[in-house]
């Protein structure tokens, strides 16, 4: 591309609008394993990633606002992503078949995951939605046959069709609000999933009876010695029921493993102690 070229330029052979703010295309035989986004980028273009071989690591800057449709589909070596919190549009197929993408940490300010995003992720086995998601649309997670667990967040409206069809390993499903009205529900969200897959949900959750789409329903309940868990500065802050102690924190992050390694023995303050949420992806299980 000439220096003087009045509509783009490029970079290290990688195609940008001429003001830089639109990353165009990414060169497909480019031999590189990783790639930082330049921080002037808020728009990755349509299929500007698309079949990108031997990328494995792509880090946003904290200006990106939109990742387009087929943006990164079949980078079949693409392992890790780091999001920018800045984040509001993913689009159609973004992700689609990066077979060797195992997490995701979707950014706060995402509220839609649109049309096959992470369609046949094979290798996925980590999700951690966003608290201010409201769509999880048609097929976003199809196919995604090693994830096992997920946790959909309170602000979730809108659960589209055949979302998570074919996870065949998707073994717990919870639910931190209420359900989505049956208007915003699709068809066949759960089908093919383990055999012994269950939704759980809170205590005082509406909408969901003793099956949701096809599922049995539990509701999650607290042990006996514990009043109340909640997110506060970071932590889990667990409040105690009165004349509790010498409580032992155990923490897994395969439920289906058996796995379960003890956290610690934790000091108890006016009541409650604290656990760090830097891991995420974990599970952890209280005695006394």
């Amino acid at each position: 591309i000439a220096a003087d070229n009045p509509n783009y330029k490029s970079i290290n052979n990688v195609l940008f609008n001429k003001n830089g703010n639109e990353l165009l295309q990414y060169a497909p035989g480019l031999l590189a394993t990783t790639y930082t986004v330049p921080s002037d980028v808020q728009t990755i273009g349509l299929g500007a990633f698309y079949g990108c071989a031997f990328l494995s690591s792509i880090t946003f800057s904290e200006n990106l606002q939109t990742i387009g449709d087929f943006a990164f589909q079949n980078c079949l070596s693409l392992k890790s992503i780091t999001f920018s919190e800045n984040l509001q549009t993913l689009g159609e197929f973004a992700f689609s078949g990066c077979s060797s993408l195992k997490s995701i940490i979707l950014p706060d300010n995402l509220q839609t995951i649109d049309i096959s995003a992470f369609d046949s992720c094979t290798s996925l086995t980590s999700i951690i939605f966003p608290d201010n998601l409201q769509t999880i649309d048609l097929y976003a997670f199809e196919s995604c046959t090693s994830l096992t667990s997920i946790t959909l967040p309170n602000s979730l409206q809108t659960l589209r069709s055949y979302a998570f069809r074919e996870c065949t390993s998707l073994t717990s499903i919870t639910f931190l609000g209420d359900a989505p009205s049956a208007t915003n529900v699709g068809s066949d969200i759960f089908r093919n999933v383990a055999s012994s897959a269950k939704v759980y949900v809170l205590p005082d959750a509406t909408g969901f009876g003793t099956s949701f789409e096809g599922l049995p329903v539990e509701i999650l309940t607290l042990p006996p010695s514990i009043h109340a868990i909640a997110h506060h500065n970071d932590n889990l802050l667990i409040t105690l029921n009165e004349g509790t102690s010498g409580i032992t924190v155990e923490e897994t992050a395969d439920l289906t493993a058996d796995n379960w390694v003890t956290n610690h023995n934790p000091t108890v303050t006016n009541g409650a102690f604290q656990l760090p949420t830097t891991h995420t992806h974990r599970y952890y299980r209280f005695s006394n």
